[in-house]
């Protein structure tokens, strides 16, 4: 932010409001690319080994895309590196000792059926054979009180001749933006589970059951949801997972409508976009705000640019019709920021759309720059007699920084995009 910034200089203003330029471009641009992921769009995966049965005989196998979706909380990998501080010829120097995996805690809501619940049941059963005796009331001599003489000792503990873990591995996906973001835990055991409490002076707390893993390893992997049928059992019908088409969606840069749910899945992050830049990044409003503005209306006589305006208020002023954003007197030497000029910068989405996909556009933009001293030690001249592979580092370069907030070079992209908008628009 300018040190001149006018709201700072003109507090008897009273002005509380202001364009949030920063906020939009960095976080809200590109479909949000940039935005933190919220905490509850997850999924669980639990992958069991053969030897702890079947769906015929074992309920934890049988309901685990339920459970996994019962889970309430999960904590994601951490790690802790042993650092040792060594002398090395009287210099402090740090090395490396080993890596400790820390545990993580899986909580559940304790459901009325009980599938949680028996996930810890079948866990104990699987690895200690206490819990498959019968109690001391039957025939079975395993917890009679006297039992010290008995002729056959049973088995306790873990001799419950089992060889497999009881989990392969367990998967944590974080969603967003139609990608996943997945955490595979390998060969995880329960150090302790935990089934809640229960409390006769409460009537609003749900009970829990929680379980804390430790592993081997992890392994990190990525990918679009849906490819390759990731994430695992998401979208089944055990998990009850909405399926239906929202009604929700939005006007593309081609001004026809777009369901949210068929949208284009290359609407990713920038630089995963950059290798197929022909497709755009964007469709928030900020956007296509500039875009219709800068592209469509012109001078005004176009119709439908006229109507924009009506509705979202004169370019120069910003907001909504009716809403008039307070500015300084354009004659002090202090307003150096949200000057006229700035409103017709076009986004970094439009900018990088228009000069990937129009080459006129593309090559008066590049004029424009090289002749304004942009590439170091690069003219227009040079340009020219250049090779193909020197020539397209250096489009690379100039478009990459037009797009991604060069202000000098984003405003010569918009002079180009504005002087050559009849071919765009065809």
């Amino acid at each position: 932010m300018s040190i001149k910034d006018p709201y700072l200089y003109n507090i008897d203003l009273d002005v509380h409001l202001r364009d949030a330029r920063h906020a939009h471009q960095l976080y809200t641009q590109h479909t949000f690319a940039l935005a933190p992921k919220t905490k509850f769009l997850y999924h669980i995966v639990f992958d069991l080994y053969p030897e702890v049965g079947n769906s015929a005989n074992n309920n934890t196998v049988r309901f685990k895309k339920e459970i996994g979706v019962l889970a309430q909380t999960a904590d994601l990998p951490q790690y802790r590196v042993a650092v040792e501080n060594k002398q090395q010829y009287n210099r402090k120097k740090n090395i490396q000792t080993r890596l400790d995996y820390q545990d993580i805690t899986i909580t559940f809501h304790d459901d009325n059926l009980g599938l949680t619940r028996g996930l810890l049941q079948d866990y104990y059963q699987y690895y200690f054979v206490d819990g498959n005796h019968e109690d001391g009331t039957r025939s079975s001599p395993a917890y009679m009180a006297r039992d010290k003489f008995k002729e056959a000792v049973p088995n306790y503990g873990l001799n419950n001749k089992k060889v497999n873990p009881f989990f392969k591995h367990v998967r944590i996906y974080q969603l967003a933006r139609r990608e996943w973001f997945a955490y595979t835990l390998i060969n995880p055991l329960i150090s302790a589970f935990d089934h809640g409490d229960v409390d006769a002076t409460t009537g609003a707390d749900m009970n829990r059951n929680s379980i804390t893993l430790a592993y081997e390893s992890v392994i990190y992997s990525n990918g679009q949801v849906g490819e390759d049928g990731q994430p695992v059992g998401f979208t089944d019908p055990e998990t009850g997972y909405d399926n239906a088409p929202s009604p929700i969606g939005y006007f593309d840069s081609e001004m026809s409508f777009r369901n949210t749910m068929s949208a284009d899945p290359a609407l990713i992050d920038p630089r995963r976009q950059r290798r197929n830049p022909i497709l755009p990044r964007s469709n928030n409003s900020r956007s296509r705000r500039d875009s219709l503005f800068g592209i469509l209306s012109g001078n005004g006589s176009n119709i439908l640019g006229a109507g924009l305006r009506d509705l979202f208020g004169n370019s120069q002023t910003g907001g909504l019709r009716g809403t008039t954003i307070p500015r300084t007197s354009p004659i002090s030497d202090a307003v150096t920021t949200l000057v006229s000029n700035d409103i017709n910068i076009l986004d970094g989405d439009n900018i990088l759309n228009a000069l990937s996909t129009n080459s006129s556009v593309k090559s008066s933009f590049i004029s424009r720059a090289l002749n304004s001293n942009a590439f170091a030690g690069e003219t227009l001249a040079s340009y020219n007699t250049a090779s193909d592979t020197r020539k397209a580092a250096i489009e690379n370069n100039l478009i990459d920084r037009a797009s991604n907030g060069d202000r000098k070079l984003a405003e010569q992209a918009t002079q180009a995009i504005q002087a050559n908008k009849g071919s765009i628009l065809t």
